[in-house]
């Protein structure tokens, strides 16, 4: 019998300046969830430039357990609870990951906001008496004036990153989407070390020779979906932290994101 999960992340972005687990079926065949049939996107008409605008974007962040077996906190040590709520994060501007800290999944548990970023790490727990498996969905709700072009989520699951962005519109002569930004993974540092606020996402950190891959939309509205490649055994928990920020060098960052808007729903299913 499925046991089901539902953990809804919803993530609420406002611009108003720039802008499996051990199963051998396949994701398409397992589909927990009842995802939105139609999203809303709309355009912005302004003439496209290759300036870099100030952006003022908002970020909200919600997450439910529906699921008295599985319960979510801000740290293993925490009060468990079914509904988690990020402080937003206010006045954002386009950065770019090259100024991201290293650290993001193990500097502080729970909202631990950067400058022009939204960061939470939070923990799903098994409580049930039997290991289960995990699906789980992190889709586009609604996006306004094509802001979701420009969007880079990185979801770290028990540490491993992981890069998420929408293929460019933006293609090459032979009409092939132009390729993501070449990006590598971060240097080790302190796990714990904090930037000074002032100078945190304005200057280039350490990274090494290895490519940190920048993963396409499962399709145009899913960022990632799925089987998890993971058993979620009983008292066993799961680490999730979540960046998201507007990339700069995506080359749809351009004036037309401007005013724009975007809203993400997160599921997560035990079966």
């Amino acid at each position: 019998m499925k046991r089901v999960l539902a953990i809804l992340l919803s993530l609420l972005l406002t611009a108003a300046a720039l802008s499996g687990c051990g199963s051998d079926e396949s994701a398409s065949d397992i589909n927990p969830f009842s995802l939105p049939t139609t999203v809303n996107t709309e355009s912005n008409t302004g003439s496209p430039t290759e300036s870099v605008f100030e952006n003022n974007s908002t970020f909200k962040l919600t997450i439910r357990s529906s699921d008295s077996r599985c319960v979510l906190s801000e740290g293993l040590d925490s009060e468990p609870t079914d509904t988690l709520t990020a402080v937003k994060a206010e006045q954002v501007t386009n950065i770019t990951y090259d100024w991201l800290p290293a650290n993001l999944d193990t500097v502080q548990d729970g909202l631990h906001n950067g400058r022009n970023t939204l960061a939470y790490t939070f923990y799903v727990t098994n409580t049930d008496d039997h290991t289960h498996s995990c699906y789980t969905n992190l889709s586009i709700i609604r996006a306004i004036h094509d802001i979701d072009e420009a969007i880079r989520v990185m979801v770290y699951l028990n540490g491993d990153p992981e890069v998420f962005a929408k293929v460019n519109k933006t293609t090459d002569i032979n009409g092939d989407p132009l390729p993501f930004e070449t990006i590598y993974e971060k240097a080790p540092g302190d796990p714990n070390e904090k930037e000074d606020p002032d100078i945190q996402n304005t200057t280039r950190i350490a990274t090494t020779d290895v490519l940190q891959p920048v993963t396409a939309f499962t399709d145009n509205t899913v960022f990632m979906g799925g089987i998890v490649d993971m058993d979620l055994e009983p008292g066993q928990s799961v680490r999730f932290t979540i960046v998201i920020w507007v990339e700069g060098e995506d080359p749809e960052c351009l004036d037309k994101i401007r005013d724009g808007s975007i809203e993400l729903d997160w599921k997560f299913a035990l079966y």
